[in-house]
């Protein structure tokens, strides 16, 4: 709305930026003193009366991180639910019932017998010999077929020069050409 009223006064029309505001007995700016203007009994009509009435209200502060964290004390985080009377009892009893529960179930599998541990580490065992992997894996034949390879790349490279090299490289593609086809 400024840009435009900016453009306004530079082509020569009236300056609304500085235009004066209607003000009430109070000193606070009626609204509506823009655009419509209410004169008499126009300033009665129900939803001419609002305006005139309603006050600036403050908008509702937002409140900030430290503000919602001063009433969250150390009951709020559970920090003192061990000089609860009435939890510490609740809490007893039921880690009582569990470590119960626990040891008849720890009991009933030894009573059940070795055997039936002997048969799960066997499962286990059966389990590793049965993986299957779905990616080609190298042997280790290949592997250090590989590592034999690289060797001797390496030691050739300290040994002889860039050009004999190539010379070698030359040889082995002619040669690899020469050779008969097993079609």
């Amino acid at each position: 709305k400024g840009h435009w009223e900016r453009r306004i006064i530079e082509l020569g029309g009236p300056d609304y930026l500085k235009s004066s505001k209607q003000v009430d007995a109070d000193g606070n700016e009626v609204p509506g003193s823009r655009g419509y203007k209410y004169y008499g009994a126009a300033r009665d009509l129900p939803g001419v009366r609002e305006l005139f009435s309603s006050k600036d209200k403050p908008a509702a502060q937002r409140r900030n991180r430290s503000e919602m964290y001063r009433c969250a004390d150390a009951y709020y985080f559970g920090f003192r639910d061990e000089d609860d009377a009435v939890l510490l009892p609740l809490e007893k009893s039921a880690e009582e019932d569990h470590v119960a529960s626990a040891v008849l179930e720890w009991t009933e599998r030894q009573a059940a017998g070795g055997a039936a541990a002997q048969e799960e580490e066997e499962d286990d065992e059966a389990a590793v010999e049965e993986f299957v992997a779905h990616v080609p894996v190298p042997s280790k034949e290949s592997i250090e077929q590989a590592l034999l390879e690289q060797k001797k790349k390496e030691m050739i490279q300290q040994y002889i020069s860039r050009e004999e090299e190539e010379a070698q490289q030359l040889a082995k593609a002619r040669a690899s050409l020469k050779r008969p086809r097993d079609d």
